[in-house]
C-alpha cells in the first residue's frame, strides 16, 4: 500500500509490466498458511515449501528438513514460518525455484518493508501456473531440485535471544538462479537484460560496503558471475 522502491528506469519498467499481469503465485499452491519452526524442521510426506517470516538480503526459502547433530542444543525460534502446500512434488519444486529467484526477492524488496515477509506478498506474486508452458514448469521443477541439493552446503544457524533459526543462503548459487530468472523474466515479458539488473541489485543489497573486510567473503560470491 506504500510507494514502491524502484532504482532506475529498468526497474520501473519491469515493475509496471508486472503490475499489469493477472496471474498469481497462489494458483500453484493448495494452501498458503503458517506453522511453527518445529513443524518446518520435521520430515513431512506432504509436498511443502517453507519461507521464513523475516528476511534481509535473501528470502529464507527451504523444503522440509531435519535438525542436524548439534542443532538441538538450543531451542528453536518461536517466530512463525510460512507453510505452502502443493498437490505434487513437481509443483512444490517449481514453486521453490520461483520463490528462490532474484526476481521474487527484488519484488519483495520493492513492495515490502525490507524485513517482514508477509503472506499477502506470497499470494500476490504476479507469476502463476498459467505463466508457463509444461516444459517450463518441468525445467523449474528440475532447477528447484538441483538448487535445494546445493543449498545443503549453505545451511546456517542464526541465534537471537538464545533461540536459533535454521536458514539456507542462496547467494552463491548463481547458475541455478540465473536459469530460474531467465525463465521467469521471459514468462513475464520482461527485457532479457533485466536478469543482469537483478544480479546487480542482489549484490548491492548483500555487499553494503565493499571495503569492509569482514564481508569480503560475501563480495567474492558475486565476482565470478558479474565478470562472465
Amino acid at each position: 500500500t506504500g510507494i514502491p522502491k524502484l532504482g532506475g528506469t529498468a526497474q520501473a519498467k519491469a515493475f509496471m509490466a508486472l503490475r499489469r499481469r493477472h496471474e498469481w503465485f497462489s494458483s500453484l499452491a493448495l494452501s498458503i498458511g503458517t506453522c511453527a519452526p518445529s513443524e518446518a524442521l520435521t520430515v513431512n510426506a506432504k509436498p511443502l515449501v517453507l519461507v521464513g517470516g523475516t528476511a534481509y538480503n535473501f528470502l529464507n526459502v527451504y523444503r522440509p528438513t531435519k535438525l542436524q547433530p548439534g542443532e538441538s542444543d538450543r531451542p528453536l525460534s518461536e517466530s512463525f514460518v510460512h507453510r505452502l502446500e502443493f498437490a505434487t512434488e513437481a509443483d512444490a519444486s517449481a514453486a521453490f525455484a520461483i520463490l528462490s529467484s532474484r526476481l521474487v526477492f527484488w519484488m519483495w524488496h520493492v513492495l515490502g518493508d525490507g524485513f517482514h515477509v508477509a503472506s499477502w506478498f506470497l499470494k500476490a506474486i504476479p507469476i502463476g501456473r498459467d505463466s508457463f508452458s509444461n516444459a517450463e514448469l518441468d525445467s523449474l521443477s528440475s532447477l528447484g531440485n538441483v538448487l535445494w541439493g546445493k543449498l545443503q552446503n549453505h545451511r546456517f544457524i542464526s541465534v537471537n535471544g538464545g533461540r536459533q533459526t535454521i536458514g539456507f543462503r542462496p547467494l552463491a548459487c548463481h547458475e541455478e538462479r540465473n536459469d530460474i530468472d531467465a525463465i521467469l523474466t521471459d514468462a513475464a515479458g520482461l527485457d532479457d537484460g533485466f536478469t543482469v539488473e537483478l544480479l546487480r541489485f542482489v549484490q548491492e543489497n548483500a555487499v553494503v560496503d565493499s571495503t569492509d573486510e569482514r564481508r569480503s567473503h560475501v563480495a567474492r560470491l558475486f565476482t565470478e558471475s558479474l565478470t562472465q
